[in-house]
């Protein structure tokens, strides 16, 4: 972290070509810079949203980072343990401007882990990210200022509770970005406008259901202007009667074209919504694509075992192993099975 005071940068960086910090020249394999905080991990591998140039690792860009504008999260080599556990496995993926990437798997596989260190919430234990083309995990980065490029909606709300649904909205406008009140107050108003909740803006979060807590924590990330959006599980705290509300404002999110990764295990909102599903495991990126490949048709064993358990958990036998797990590849329209349709 750093202790410089903070000053939200252009949100359309001009990026000058040249040598980047980690590279020898143009068209050399990255490396990690002498500027990095964290150590060197093994070299990143391909990434489907990366195209390589001549000289470079198959599947990683010849420059770290891209430089390119839609290139809204580079990760390269990204890896993460707490202790003796590594949690994280060498992560590489690149999420374009205006894309929603939803990223799916069970419980302990490291998707919040990953979401979590996109902003530095947790540090990583190797690897590089940008935002935007600027490296938030340079020991000289300004992690609040990057920060404030990027929203960020937990499970669990994380508003404060002596603060009305409004003041939750201007608090960080007027002591992060030095807005002033009124100013303030009037982007406040119009996001929470835009969750549906211009009428309990003087509400306290006790008063308020958990679904609209969660809308009030959206419009809170909206009033700093993100460029891209991140959401932990949003919905995994709330009601089932009160998903869908959390959602709408999502999908409505994702058709203005805002950028989101967005940690779910709501199926049918990652099928309908999602330009892209990741699925993960062990923390290794297993399988990556459309929605209609990933859930519909899923050619990992892994993936097509955490599906059935997930839109079919009523063929389980607590304490014994799937019995579908080490059956054949099953088509499409297995009764067991999410159809593509």
């Amino acid at each position: 972290m750093t202790d410089n005071p903070v000053v939200a940068p252009d949100p359309h960086p001009t990026v000058v070509p040249g040598p980047t910090p980690g590279l020898d020249g143009a068209g050399s394999s990255p490396t990690v810079d002498s500027g990095s905080s964290f150590a060197a991990g093994p070299g990143p591998t391909a990434d489907p949203g990366s195209g390589a140039g001549p000289g470079a690792t198959p599947g990683v860009p010849a420059r770290i980072p891209t430089g390119d504008r839609n290139d809204e999260i580079q990760i390269y080599g990204l890896r993460k343990s707490f202790g003796q556990v590594e949690v994280l496995k060498g992560i590489d993926l690149t999420v374009h401007r205006g894309e929603v990437v939803c990223v799916i798997g069970p419980s302990g596989s490291g998707k919040s882990t990953l979401l979590r260190c996109v902003n530095v919430l947790e540090q990583p234990t190797a690897g590089r990210i940008f935002i935007l083309n600027q490296e938030i995990t340079h020991r000289d980065a300004d992690v609040d200022a990057i920060r404030t490029l990027m929203g960020m909606v937990f499970q669990q709300f994380n508003l404060f509770p002596h603060l009305t649904a409004l003041q939750n909205c201007t608090v960080a406008q007027t002591n992060v970005l030095k807005k002033p009140a009124a100013e303030a107050k009037e982007i406040a108003l119009s996001n929470l406008a835009k969750v549906g909740l211009a009428d309990r803006a003087d509400a306290y979060p006790a008063q308020l259901s958990g679904g609209q807590q969660q809308r009030v924590a959206i419009a809170r990330a909206l009033a700093m202007d993100p460029e891209l959006m991140l959401f932990d599980e949003p919905t995994s705290a709330l009601d089932p009667e009160l998903v869908g509300d959390v959602l709408g404002v999502m999908r409505q999110l994702a058709q203005e074209g805002m950028t989101m990764m967005v940690v779910t295990h709501e199926m049918a909102f990652a099928r309908e919504v999602a330009d892209r599903v990741i699925f993960m495991d062990d923390g290794q990126i297993v399988e990556q694509g459309a929605p209609d490949e990933v859930i519909g048709h899923p050619t990992h064993d892994r993936t097509r075992a955490f599906l059935r358990r997930v839109l079919d958990p009523t063929h389980i036998v607590a304490g014994q192993a799937d019995p579908f797990d080490a059956a054949p590849p099953p088509s499409p329209h297995h009764p067991r099975f999410p159809s593509a349709d």
